[in-house]
């Protein structure tokens, strides 16, 4: 593994930091976060450097070009919430990289729970509740979670009982690398 020491040259990076030690804008949580973002986003790109590569052909409006595409599979992962600023700093670089759920959630036995719930057929609200003992509104909160994060996806259909039923809906696994 090699080691970046982004102290030992003088870059923007270090401007960062040096904003962020300094007492006087420490307190400015919006220039902290932004910064852990920027560091995020040099950081990635300084890493981008090292990953294997591999040839590719780009067909463009002018022909065909010789380029070069990450051959590696790249994983980002967070395992602090307040590293979240320097997370999607990382992933505005690394955008197809797959996205750890922990990085985002709290609570993941809840979560894990819930997913498996689902992955044995139990898909509706109240059939969650009852497998898993949480509150609705807890089991609510939850699927929103899981919804805005791509995990899974609420569908309605006339086929569950009419008008009254189809805005219920059942919830099934939407994420392939989630779905077991």
């Amino acid at each position: 593994m090699k080691t970046i020491n982004f102290a030992n040259q003088n870059s923007l990076l270090g401007e960062y930091l040096r904003e962020m030690r300094d007492v006087n804008t420490q307190n400015n949580r919006l220039v902290f976060r932004n910064n852990i973002h920027r560091i995020g986003e040099i950081m990635a790109y300084e890493i981008s450097k090292t990953l294997q590569y591999k040839p590719v052909d780009t067909t463009t409006c002018l022909g065909v070009a010789h380029e070069s595409a990450i051959a590696d599979d790249v994983v980002l992962a967070t395992v602090l919430r307040a590293g979240l600023p320097f997370h999607e700093g990382f992933l505005n670089f690394f955008d197809k990289a797959e996205n750890v759920i922990s990085s985002e959630l709290r609570e993941l036995s809840v979560y894990n729970t819930i997913l498996a719930a689902i992955a044995k057929g139990y898909n509706k609200l109240n059939d969650l509740f009852l497998y898993t003992g949480y509150s609705r509104a807890k089991i609510s909160v939850y699927m929103k979670n899981l919804s805005h994060f791509d995990i899974v996806e609420k569908v309605v259909s006339f086929e569950t009982g009419g008008w009254d039923n189809a805005k219920k809906g059942v919830y099934q696994i939407k994420d392939t690398f989630v779905n077991f």
